[in-house]
């Protein structure tokens, strides 16, 4: 399974230099919380959270997590970019450039 998933993402990063995926199917849970809910469906916090980095963290391939915006209620919305093996420098390149492009960064939800 591990070697096909492998080539798939080799495949698919063949003619772009990352995949753009969301870090989370959900934004930031409240401080807290146990569980969310993802379509109707009750589901432990950790698993919600790491859930869209397993397939990098199968295949091996770099991955980060960029700012890209925060929900209606101000909660921080992230983006995860996924690049070739070994081609580190650059998927940092585009979260370095992506960063600079938005200011998300230097925004911070309101804590109550």
């Amino acid at each position: 399974m591990q070697k096909r998933a492998r080539a798939t993402f080799d495949r698919a990063l063949q003619d772009v230099d990352a995949i753009v995926a969301p870090s989370a199917p959900i934004p930031a849970p409240a401080i807290g919380a146990n569980e969310v809910d993802i379509a109707g469906t009750r589901v432990g916090v950790r698993p919600a959270l790491v859930g869209m980095s397993r397939p990098a963290n199968l295949t091996g391939h770099p991955a980060i997590s960029v700012p890209c915006g925060f929900t209606r209620e101000g909660l921080p919305i992230g983006l995860q970019l996924i690049g070739r093996a070994f081609d580190e420098s650059t998927l940092l390149r585009i979260a370095l450039l992506h960063e600079r492009l938005h200011d998300w960064r230097d925004r911070h939800p309101q804590l109550s």
